[in-house]
């Protein structure tokens, strides 16, 4: 699986694409200004499926692609929690509720 991030479409994403192999999160209602004019639209995140994506139900594949997500948050805030267990230099509160937020979501 891979995540592409920050997408933006002027038309509200569906969750799953035709194909069952993009799995579309986080989406949520944004403007942008494009040629100086406000564009309201949606920004999401795009997570892209195995081949083995057809063996899922459409709960179960949207589950994956959260925990997908989830999981490389935490993988690339790990140095932190290295950091205060070799050095003692604290973990800032914002990226401990983050963490916090990503485990509840496993």
């Amino acid at each position: 699986m891979q995540i592409i991030r920050g997408q933006w479409n002027e038309q509200m994403p569906q969750v799953f694409e035709a194909s069952r192999t993009q799995v579309n999160i986080n989406i949520r209602q944004e403007a942008r200004i494009i040629n100086g004019v406000s564009i309201n639209g949606y920004s999401y995140d795009t997570v892209i499926e195995d081949a083995n994506s057809l063996m899922y139900d459409d709960d179960a594949l949207l589950q994956r692609a959260i925990n997908f997500e989830a999981d490389e948050f935490l993988r690339s805030t790990d140095w932190y929690v290295s950091r205060f267990a070799e050095t003692g230099v604290a973990i800032p509160q914002e990226i401990l509720d983050m963490r916090a937020a990503a485990r509840a979501k496993l």
